[in-house]
């Protein structure tokens, strides 16, 4: 037995992503960019979307029984969580406070905390080496961190 929700939902998460793309056509600028141009990334979330999309209108998923009873500690410990990070973040810096974070949401999941630990300080790491290095987009380095700061 498949559920009807999951086709409306993939019917309408397609929808939008053709209106991602059509959108993504009008995007100009004034200046040679790259060969896809402004609407490079526009286009990416477009097509896993709108695949994601088609997937579910054509083969949803099966009906499962589904555990609904997540304690509403939790969803406060995540709300709570998202707050203290944008509130320290420029004080401790992306890789300690995404660190921190990771290791908060794991163990409130009933995570073990060493491991979430080292998971969380790699993926940290990594996303810093992604952002910063990579990309070249600069993430705050923390004041408590900066000489003078």
């Amino acid at each position: 037995m498949t559920t009807q929700p999951d086709r409306i939902l993939g019917g309408v998460a397609f929808l939008v992503a053709v209106g991602i793309a059509l959108t993504a056509r009008t995007f100009r600028v004034g200046f040679y960019t790259d060969p896809l141009g402004p609407g490079g990334l526009p286009y990416l979330v477009a097509g896993l979307l709108g695949g994601a999309g088609l997937a579910l209108v054509l083969r949803p998923t099966q009906l499962v029984e589904r555990s609904h009873d997540v304690p509403i500690a939790k969803h406060g410990i995540v709300i709570f969580g998202l707050i203290l990070y944008t509130v320290i973040l420029p004080v401790t810096g992306f890789v300690l406070t995404t660190t921190a974070f990771v290791v908060v949401l794991a163990t409130a999941f009933e995570g073990p905390v060493w491991k979430s630990a080292v998971l969380g300080a790699a993926y940290a790491g990594l996303l810093y080496l992604l952002f910063s290095g990579i990309l070249g987009l600069p993430l705050p380095m923390g004041s408590l961190f900066v000489r003078g700061g």
